[in-house]
């Protein structure tokens, strides 16, 4: 019967070890969330100044720098063919 107890507690040792990792696996996508978060309300803030200073230049950039990020995350197998028939130069 000590074979049991062995097995139980090695069980036992995995389910808190695995826990353990999902847990800080969570708390790593938690903080990442966080800071999508926090960049979207910069570049809305951003784009609220811009657009009531008239600044039509910097506006631009800024959308066009969205635009690649959104590239980006969408097409990662196509990013150098995009970004440069988008921009008309390389990455």
């Amino acid at each position: 019967m000590p074979l049991c107890k062995i097995h139980v507690s090695e069980c036992l040792r995995r389910a808190i070890h695995i826990w353990f990792i999902l847990a800080v696996e969570a708390a790593f996508a938690f903080e990442r969330v966080i800071e999508g978060i926090q960049q979207t309300e910069k570049v809305r803030l951003l784009r609220e100044e811009y657009t009531q200073t008239g600044k039509t230049i910097e506006l631009q950039r800024l959308n066009r720098a969205c635009f690649r990020l959104l590239l980006q995350a969408r097409y990662p197998q196509k990013n150098h063919q995009l970004l440069c028939r988008t921009t008309g130069k390389p990455p």
